[in-house]
């Protein structure tokens, strides 16, 4: 179980920031994929979000060498617990390769993004690649309701107007005498 946020300020990276339970030791994948259709669980959240065709790479990677939903993976504890903290380049909430409406999902090994080869040896036939394993849990990317800016009104004053002492100037010896005036 957990909780991902999200949050882009206009012209900056995306914040991702997590927390998670239940996890085991080590480094899950943690990726962005095509569709926020999880009617038949993880698996039809379709393929890692990639509008650009790129390869499969290193969340630290150019746009040319890495897939938008390629993002840095979770390290998890061995207390089964994680906090994920991240700033992605790709990852934006805005815009026409927005990842609103799509999902998350995290998967329960680490990534190798293809670059590792399990050569055949003379005792024992080349090594199975599992990649990253089966898909454990997964979320949509949606909308949540969030603060409003307060509006400043360029007709109304930021600060109330500081009120001057009241004056008042009379002839009359009873009034000035009643209020302190002329003492």
């Amino acid at each position: 179980s957990g909780a991902v946020e999200l949050r882009q300020k206009p012209h900056d990276l995306t914040s991702i920031i997590g927390e998670f339970e239940g996890l085991k030791p080590g480094l899950p994948s943690f990726k962005v994929h095509e569709f926020g259709d999880l009617e038949y669980g993880c698996e039809s959240a379709g393929k890692v979000y990639n509008p650009f065709g790129a390869y499969r790479g290193h969340s630290h990677e150019d746009i040319h060498d890495r897939r938008v939903g390629d993002i840095e993976m979770i390290q998890a504890r061995f207390d089964t617990n994680a906090e994920y903290k991240n700033r992605d380049l790709l990852v934006n909430l805005s815009g026409p390769n927005s990842v609103i409406g799509r999902s998350m999902v995290i998967y329960e090994r680490e990534d190798d993004h293809d670059q590792t080869e399990h050569e055949q040896t003379h005792d024992r036939e080349g090594r199975y690649r599992e990649g990253e394993g089966a898909r454990i849990a997964c979320r949509v990317i949606a909308l949540a309701k969030g603060e409003k800016p307060e509006r400043l009104h360029p007709s109304k004053p930021i600060f109330p107007a500081r009120r001057e002492p009241e004056v008042v100037f009379t002839s009359d010896p009873y009034f000035n005498q009643q209020h302190g005036y002329g003492q």
